[in-house]
């Protein structure tokens, strides 16, 4: 590679289009880039470019999915072609020197036990291996002109440190008030005496909660027109260990959206971040709110909600009545402790 003030030379490897062709057709990438075409999101060159003239650090934050799929390509024997699809966008973020971000991943398997932790951490080990073998062999792999790769055992991680590290708290920040969004969000959708569970829902969150963007984002598509396919995983006939685990599974979604937001917000000057999901409905829900928050405003949902709680949601939602002094000092005086009753309140119905 031959890099000056105004221009980069580098060789590609041969395989560089057919892997481009290959990722870009998943729509995994998720993003807050304003692009005038969105292909340009898989333009090796703005990655190469940004990257060794203006030293930005791109970081592919993965979804739960994607992450397990990656390792399938290696410890499973089947070949499916989403254990391709992962390994060609290693392959991909090899070229543009793009680093992978596996926190929320192995967090999640992780769910905040002790048990499956030894596995987690031999997964997590895995991956990095992974993504330091052969690119050549992963490209054939990825291609379908290979059926198997091998891969170094070069790379080792300090198991007891991470293991201290990821037990020592019980939630990550914020966890638990999502949790709380979905077990109301739920009890909500199952009331069959609420009328207008948008409507319902918001005032709620806004006068015994707080604002969420991503949770009201959630709420407009699941109570509107046209709510995706296996947005609520709870039901009714379950046994309470499966709501259980049906909710936990939803809070992790909403979790997912606020932490990239977070990320997003308080990324340097150089850094840039793409979450990468192969989960349809969270990708639409997620590139719902990045448009919300772009707009800054939900005029252009009109497809999801009608006119009406258009303005119920703006009216409810402007920046006057969120700083206005009595919600302030509600705010204020709200606490974890008033968090868990509720939360203990929703468990106790839902859950029986």
């Amino acid at each position: 590679m031959h890099v000056d003030n105004n221009f980069i030379m580098a060789q590609l490897p041969p395989y560089t289009n057919d892997i481009i062709s290959k990722v870009s057709g998943l729509n995994w990438f998720i993003h807050y880039f304003n692009l005038d075409d969105e292909q340009d999101i898989y333009s090796i060159g703005n990655y190469i470019h940004n990257n060794q003239l203006h030293d930005v650090n791109y970081i592919a934050i993965l979804d739960s999915n994607v992450y397990q799929f990656v390792l399938n390509a290696y410890k499973k024997s089947t070949n499916k072609p989403e254990h391709r699809n992962a390994i060609a966008l290693l392959v991909f973020c090899r070229i543009t020197d793009i680093n992978f971000d596996t926190t929320y991943p192995v967090y999640e398997k992780l769910n905040y036990g002790t048990k499956k932790i030894a596995k987690v951490l031999d997964d997590l080990e895995l991956f990095r291996n992974m993504d330091n073998a052969d690119i050549d062999q992963l490209a054939m792999y990825a291609l379908n002109k290979s059926n198997s790769f091998s891969i170094p055992n070069t790379v080792k991680i300090n198991k007891q440190q991470l293991k201290t590290e990821l037990t020592k708290y019980r939630r990550l920040t914020n966890w638990d008030s999502f949790y709380l969004f979905i077990l109301v969000i739920t009890s909500v959708s199952h009331n069959k005496q609420i009328k207008n569970k948008l409507e319902h829902f918001i005032k709620w969150m806004l006068n015994e909660f707080f604002f969420s963007l991503i949770a009201i984002t959630y709420a407009i598509v699941f109570f509107g027109k046209k709510p995706l396919p296996k947005m609520m995983k709870y039901k009714d006939k379950m046994s309470s260990e499966n709501k259980e685990k049906s909710i936990t599974n939803m809070t992790w979604d909403l979790f997912h959206m606020q932490a990239i937001f977070e990320r997003w917000k308080k990324k340097t000057a150089t850094e840039e971040f793409i979450f990468i999901s192969d989960d349809k409905a969270f990708s639409e829900l997620l590139r719902l709110a990045i448009s919300i928050q772009n707009k800054e405003g939900i005029e252009h949902l009109s497809k999801h909600i009608s006119e009406e709680d258009i303005a119920f949601v703006n009216k409810f939602t402007n920046q006057t009545y969120l700083a206005s002094n009595e919600r302030t000092q509600y705010m204020a005086n709200l606490n974890a402790q008033d968090r868990s009753v509720m939360i203990q309140q929703y468990e106790d119905l839902l859950f029986a």
